[in-house]
């Protein structure tokens, strides 16, 4: 028996995809947070600012990338993107307590909406889980 679609994993996907496309968004445009945010970064890697715009660039091809790969039809490519998305969330959360040092005072809806939406990821990863090699054992 065919498994049945269900809307809410099409609404998961998008509001990961959105919320990517925001990221995406503050990247490209150079807003003050991610100016912030990769400045903090690129001091925390080399010591300085020289970093930055490559940063910027890089990891603006990958939530690219990983939003494309949400809106396939693909199992396979959406469990790639929600394993992706899932990676790309969980070092935000790790960057922004490591790196930035916990600044719950200047940006707290931002790692509030960081976490819900690696937890939207989460759940896109479960359901999507049988497509990928490793994680299709424990289907």
């Amino acid at each position: 028996m065919a498994k049945k679609k269900h809307p809410l994993f099409f609404i998961l996907r998008i509001a990961v995809v959105l919320f990517l496309a925001l990221i995406l968004f503050l990247n490209l445009s150079s807003s003050a947070v991610s100016m912030v945010f990769f400045s903090h970064l690129s001091t925390w890697l080399s010591g300085g600012e020289s970093m930055m715009t490559p940063l910027r660039i890089t990891s603006s091809f990958v939530i690219f990338a990983i939003a494309v790969l949400l809106l396939l039809k693909k199992p396979d490519l959406i469990s790639l993107g929600a394993f992706l998305a899932t990676g790309l969330f969980v070092v935000l959360q790790v960057i922004y307590v490591v790196v930035m040092s916990f600044q719950f005072g200047e940006h707290p809806v931002i790692f509030v909406s960081t976490w819900t939406a690696l937890i939207a990821s989460l759940v896109l990863l479960f359901r999507f889980r049988g497509s990928l090699p490793v994680l299709g054992k424990f289907t």
